[in-house]
């Protein structure tokens, strides 16, 4: 696989996983399940709404769960006067539409959450707004309106004291710097947030990604030591997790590394283990 689809196909996928919860893990079927019991008890309604926006938010691939789901919360948070659940089902309308890729439909939904979530004065609705606006028009290639919004995000994380969150919103402020092939901004930013997020209880995988961002930047400038240092430090944290995906990108892009310094045998070394780990990932996925 190219080295850069590889590395696409991880960013965007760590920013879906993210985004959908930021700093929240993704709810299995069986915590889904139990959240619609609970549904069925007497609870408030503010609480009905929090349990509409969170089974949304955790079956954004499903659309048609998203708006079940989120025409439930919009139409009671209306009806009791609760801003933050109706911001919160805005944003979990806008997370829907950038997963299917309809940037226009998420923008408009982000940018309806942040106008309410203003109003309220909610920080963290204004976080969640702003970072999807964001990462929305990063996609689209709108560079300068993406560090806008995140730098906006970033801001309200840091307020409202998420600290995860905040420096998630670091990385991918560096993220939109390196798509503009500004490598010193990118790995300043890179990282600050490695640093930060190596010091909060976050999922390993996430750590791993960071590694292979600053080495693909060092790589882009040719400081080649520096980049095989961490992408080796991704390959051990993807060892660790039995991310054979992650595994598969660290030693593809590895090999890409001697091959620009024209070390062919060592390239050659890394692009068959690359190789292995993706046949054998296409052999899991097979019916």
């Amino acid at each position: 696989m190219n080295c850069y689809k590889t590395l696409w196909l991880r960013v965007s996928l760590l920013a879906l996983l993210w985004m959908g919860n930021l700093s929240l893990n993704l709810a299995s079927q069986n915590v889904i399940d139990s959240l619609e019991q609970v549904l069925e008890t007497d609870i408030s309604d503010k609480e009905r709404v929090d349990i509409y926006n969170t089974i949304a938010k955790s079956q954004r691939s499903d659309s048609l769960s998203v708006a079940s789901n989120t025409t439930k919360a919009l139409q009671l948070a209306q009806e009791i006067n609760y801003p933050e659940g109706i911001s919160e089902a805005y944003n979990n309308l806008g997370n829907s539409a950038r997963y299917r890729y309809d940037y226009h439909l998420a923008a408009s939904f982000y940018s309806e959450a942040l106008l309410i979530a203003k109003k309220a004065a909610n920080r963290l609705g204004e976080a969640k707004a702003n970072y999807g606006l964001g990462y929305t028009r990063y996609l689209q290639g709108q560079f300068s309106e993406a560090h806008y919004y995140l730098s906006r995000a970033l801001e309200n994380f840091t307020e409202v004291g998420d600290e995860i969150s905040a420096n998630f919103t670091i990385r991918y402020i560096g993220s939109n710097y390196a798509n503009q092939a500004d490598h010193v901004e990118a790995l300043k930013h890179y990282h600050l947030a490695l640093d930060r997020l190596s010091a909060l209880t976050v999922e390993p995988f996430y750590l791993g990604d960071l590694h292979i961002d600053i080495a693909d930047t060092y790589r882009y400038q040719a400081r080649y030591p520096e980049a095989i240092d961490h992408y080796f430090d991704a390959l051990e944290i993807f060892d660790q997790i039995e991310d054979n995906f992650g595994k598969a990108t660290a030693y593809n892009n590895i090999g890409v590394a001697f091959y620009e310094q024209k070390n062919y045998e060592k390239a050659l070394y890394y692009y068959s283990e690359s190789l292995k780990l993706e046949v054998a990932l296409g052999e899991e996925g097979s019916p």
